[in-house]
């Protein structure tokens, strides 16, 4: 019986080896095999471009000027010793090739920005009114100071740009780091907070679809309610406070509507509308 079984296997080899050299040698199959190996690596390559997120920059190239002034950054940044951690101030530890092309790529592209130059003065002006006195700070304090500002930037930017994982407190975030940077040293870091301030309102008004699709339900709802109270508006919309508030915050920037002071809330308008009468 072995035996039998070993002659029926023999038998199904020889013959699978014959329809082998057949198939391998024959033109129509091998023709046909690299078709099918052709399809599946252009299968492979779209999907990959398809899982790949697109380029948010016009300029993709890291420009010699944007090189420059970061190293500059990081030359600043080494000068004082790195002896905050993560267990003290939260952040997670960077790459200096991360902060390379990271900074480097907002820096590149701050011509995109230009057009939000007068909206990031006002920024500037409140960050240097608001600004803190390190003159008399230990090497401790201000060495925590750069680089949890430095790192935290770092790491907002790469949820932004990376990860895509952006929020209303990514923003803020950006413009409170940026400020205290400028407070340690005003003349190295203000292009880099204009670059950086820049970067958030052409982000928001231009890449960010969540705040465009609150900001239309924001104006649908003022076409009938004119004049209503901010605090009044939050309970009628629903929804995230913290989104609405920050929607209502740079569509006012933007001039897509109107926040008059009223008490300790505003009373919100779209542009050249008054309240309504009844």
């Amino acid at each position: 019986m072995a035996k039998k079984n070993n002659s029926v296997m023999g038998g199904g080899a020889i013959v699978l080896m014959a329809v082998l050299v057949y198939l391998f040698t024959s033109k129509k199959f091998l023709i046909a095999l690299g078709i099918v190996a052709v399809i599946i690596v252009v299968a492979v390559i779209l999907k990959k471009r398809k899982n790949k997120p697109a380029s948010l920059f016009p300029q993709n190239k890291i420009t010699d000027d944007a090189k420059d002034y970061v190293q500059k950054i990081l030359e600043f940044e080494k000068t004082h010793e790195r002896s905050a951690t993560d267990e003290q101030d939260g952040t997670m530890i960077v790459s200096e090739n991360e902060e390379k092309e990271l900074f480097g790529k907002i820096l590149s592209n701050k011509e995109s920005y230009s057009q939000y130059e007068t909206l990031v003065d006002s920024f500037y002006q409140k960050a240097m009114e608001e600004k803190e006195d390190f003159s008399k700070a230990g090497d401790i304090e201000l060495s925590n100071q750069i680089t949890y500002s430095v790192w935290g930037l770092c790491e907002t930017l790469k949820k932004i740009l990376i990860e895509r994982e952006e929020n209303t407190n990514s923003f803020y975030t950006i413009t409170n780091l940026a400020g205290r940077l400028i407070s340690v040293n005003e003349e190295l870091f203000k292009p880099f907070f204009y670059a950086l301030q820049g970067f958030c309102f052409w982000y928001i008004y231009e890449k960010d679809f969540s705040y465009h699709t609150r900001l239309r339900m924001i104006k649908k709802v003022l076409q009938k309610h004119s004049g209503i109270k901010q605090t009044e508006f939050y309970k009628l919309v629903g929804g995230s406070k913290e989104d609405i508030s920050f929607t209502l915050y740079y569509a006012e920037l933007a001039k897509e509507i109107r926040r008059e002071k009223s008490g300790r809330s505003y009373q919100l308008y779209l542009p050249d509308t008054e309240p309504n009468q009844n």
